[in-house]
C-alpha cells in the first residue's frame, strides 16, 4: 500500500545518499549525511546497523554507537510518545560487486547482507492533512444532504400548489386569442354563448 511505498522511498534515499561514503569508508561523510537527513521535518531518527546488529551511525543522542539491537526488515506504524503515529522503516543494506571488491573494506562476495538502515518518520503532518480532507468531505456531504432535502421540499410544495389550482386555469387548459377577443376554450369554461371577458 501507500505506507510500504513511502517506506521504500525513504530507505532508498538514505541508501543512495550514504552509498559513496560507505564504498570509500568515509565515516565523517556518512555521519554528516545522516545528520543532515535526520534534521529534515518529520524525520525523528535514522540509524545504520552493521551485519552484527550494532549501531554504527545514528542521529539521536540516545542511540549510542556500538549498541546491539535486533531489527526485522519491513515497515510498521506505532504510536509515538507525543501521541502522533510514527512510521518505522527497516531495510537491509545488500552486498554488491562494487562493495565486495572495494579495496578499503572488502566484504566477502558470499555475504549477502552488510547491515540495515532504520528510520522513524513522524506521520503527524500526514494525519493532519487527512483530517482536513475528511472534514472537507464531511462538509460537502452535509451540504449535499441539505440541498437534497430543500429540493424535495420545493418539489412537494409545488405539487401541492398545482393540486389546489382550479382545473379551468391549469396549464393544460389552453386559451386562444381570436379577432381581438379573449375567448375561453378551456375545459370547464363558460359556454360559447357567454359574454367575452375582455376586448383589446
Amino acid at each position: 500500500g501507500l505506507v510500504k511505498q513511502a517506506a521504500d522511498r525513504v530507505s532508498d534515499v538514505i541508501l543512495r545518499s550514504t552509498r559513496y561514503g560507505m564504498l570509500h569508508d568515509d565515516r565523517d561523510a556518512i555521519t554528516n549525511i545522516i545528520q543532515e537527513l535526520g534534521s529534515q521535518p518529520g524525520v525523528q531518527r535514522i540509524r545504520i546497523f552493521n551485519q552484527d546488529g550494532r549501531i554504527t551511525f545514528a542521529t539521536g543522542p540516545r542511540d549510542s554507537a556500538g549498541a546491539v539491537e535486533s531489527r526485522t526488515p519491513g515497515a510498521h506504524i506505532y504510536p509515538g510518545s507525543d501521541g502522533n503515529r510514527v512510521l518505522a522503516v527497516v531495510k537491509t543494506i545488500d552486498n554488491s560487486p562494487d562493495c565486495s571488491n572495494a579495496a578499503c573494506h572488502a566484504h566477502p562476495a558470499g555475504q549477502r547482507v552488510l547491515g540495515m538502515v532504520d528510520a522513524d518518520l513522524s506521520l503527524a503532518e500526514v494525519d493532519a492533512q487527512m483530517a482536513r480532507h475528511q472534514a472537507t468531505l464531511t462538509w460537502f456531504l452535509v451540504l449535499a444532504i441539505v440541498l437534497g432535502d430543500l429540493a424535495q421540499q420545493q418539489i412537494a410544495e409545488a405539487e401541492n400548489d398545482r393540486q389546489l389550482i382550479p382545473d379551468v386555469v391549469q396549464p393544460a387548459a389552453l386559451c386562444r386569442l381570436r379577432s381581438g377577443v379573449l375567448a375561453h376554450n378551456c375545459r370547464g369554461s363558460p359556454t360559447s354563448g357567454s359574454s367575452p371577458l375582455a376586448t383589446i
